[in-house]
């Protein structure tokens, strides 16, 4: 297998297909490039310091009261001339009309085959259509495959392109709307031409290719190119014949901290708008209020970074490098190195520690995990199957044997044993029953934040599931919640 059968694709694959086989339409609306206006509060603009939120943008809490009527937009919808043409096709529509609150009305058309639509937007404050859109549904096309294609050959810009990748895969799609999708690809999957046609024309609609994403100075092949004359990669490569690669743009957040100063970090928030595009030149303000930090999507335009890793066939080695894409520098590189110690010597640091001596003497039913991640550092996570709460997790160097990170949690125990949980469960008449019916059942005891979790189960017949307050408030058991449940009923 060459490199050029080995190469995956990981990023931006999808945006050739969402920002291209949505929202083709047989005809558009002169005015649908209209930027719609911004919408203020009674017309208002909210410059008042206290309608700001802390993103810096006007917080709205109140709709616009609609000026319009129902009846009067779709007429004035049914005005607009795609609207119109749309109709002229057919005896009888659908018609849906509402109103956003935020000054515009949206009203749609459907045919009776639920498949032709056309819809318009229009602004209440001075009822003009500023979009409309028809989409007619056609399950037969006039041209056939053999004959888009050609047409797309005979494109300048995919001319480019196949000079450039003479190693090509094409495909062509129809998406029964009137418009052919034809699709360029390189060998390795990185670069593609996509190219619109006509369906009832043969007229080329769009071209539309990877360039316009990347819009950078080197090309992912470039990249992949520039990463193998690095002795590292070519050791890699020696070592691992069967591997894959990756290639992306960087898309990180800057942040500054304002109790550490600058650093380079994705905020945890709760939702953060990166709607800085394809080319990243908007550096819309986000806030992290929680942690304190502001954060900024890097500006394309002047600081682009190539990702670029190779790994073996099951993710247990790999290499990644940075490279700048003005100069074509390797800036930074990651790859996984040898482990010094094995499983059993960490095992064995861990097991000399105190705290996980204490963990252990303290919390039943455990089991332990270790793993290292290829960089020079080994896990290792203590759980309990009787206790959900409890935990110990630590972290280890791999070169010095340094215990660097330990945290862990023993929960106070419960008023009642195993033991007496389970006396109790058996006096229960539901659970008396599904033993009688269930000879071969099996019972299964847990605990964790004040309560016990009981569950009785046949592997023929489902089972019982209880949950059981360790204290009642009188130092008692209680159940708070008993349900049966049946294998058939569950979905896998």
């Amino acid at each position: 297998m060459n490199l050029k059968q080995k190469i995956l694709v990981t990023a931006f694959m999808s945006l050739f297909i969402s920002s291209i086989a949505i929202g083709i339409v047989v005809g558009t609306n002169a005015k649908k490039n209209k930027e719609l206006p911004p919408v203020f509060i009674n017309n208002e603009k909210g410059n008042d310091e206290n309608n700001l939120d802390n993103t810096g943008y006007t917080e709205y809490n109140d709709t616009i009261p609609a000026k319009l009527t129902e009846e009067q937009v779709k007429n004035i919808a049914k005005s607009d001339p795609i609207i119109q043409e749309f109709l002229s096709n057919y005896s009888s529509v659908e018609e849906y009309c509402y109103y956003d609150g935020f000054g515009y009305w949206y009203v749609e058309f459907y045919a009776d085959d639920w498949m032709s639509y056309a819809y318009a937007i229009v602004e209440d404050n001075n009822g003009e259509v500023v979009e409309s859109e028809a989409f007619y549904y056609s399950d037969e096309s006039n041209l056939t495959e053999e004959q888009v294609i050609a047409i797309a050959l005979e494109n300048e810009e995919v001319k480019n392109f196949i000079e450039q990748n003479p190693e090509y895969e094409v495909y062509a799609y129809y998406d029964f709307y009137q418009y052919w999708f034809v699709d360029f690809y390189d060998d390795y999957y990185f670069s593609w031409c996509t190219v619109t046609i006509d369906d009832i024309t043969g007229a080329i609609v769009d071209v539309y290719s990877s360039k316009d994403i990347y819009n950078t100075t080197l090309t992912p092949q470039e990249v992949v190119e520039i990463a193998l004359t690095d002795p590292d990669v070519q050791t890699f490569v020696t070592n691992n014949p069967d591997y894959e690669v990756y290639v992306y743009l960087m898309d990180w957040f800057y942040c500054y901290d304002e109790e550490f100063g600058d650093n380079m970090t994705v905020p945890e928030v709760g939702e953060i708008n990166d709607n800085h595009g394809d080319d990243g030149t908007n550096t819309t303000e986000t806030v992290d209020t929680e942690n304190g930090e502001i954060g900024y999507p890097i500006d394309y335009s002047t600081n682009v970074t190539w990702v670029v890793g190779f790994y073996n066939y099951n993710y247990t080695d790999w290499i990644e490098l940075y490279i700048d894409d003005t100069t074509g520098e390797i800036i930074d590189k990651l790859m996984t190195t040898p482990a010094i110690h094995t499983e059993e010597e960490i095992k064995a640091i861990v097991l000399d520690l105190p705290e996980v001596q204490e963990f252990l003497a303290n919390v039943d039913d455990t089991e332990m995990y270790i793993w290292y991640d290829g960089f020079g550092y080994w896990y290792i996570d203590i759980y309990s199957s009787f206790s959900w709460e409890a935990y110990l997790f630590a972290e280890i160097d791999d070169i010095t044997g340094e215990v660097i990170y330990l945290e862990y949690y023993i929960p106070e125990p419960p008023l009642h044993t195993e033991q007496e949980v389970e006396e109790f469960v058996l006096t229960l008449p539901e659970v008396q029953q599904f033993i009688q019916d269930n000879l071969d059942y099996e019972l299964w005891i847990s605990f964790s934040y004040g309560y016990w979790y009981v569950e009785l189960y046949s592997d023929d017949n489902g089972g019982l599931w209880i949950e059981i307050i360790d204290d009642n408030g009188n130092g008692g058991l209680e159940v708070t919640y008993l349900e049966f449940f049946d294998y058939a009923d569950i979905e896998f």
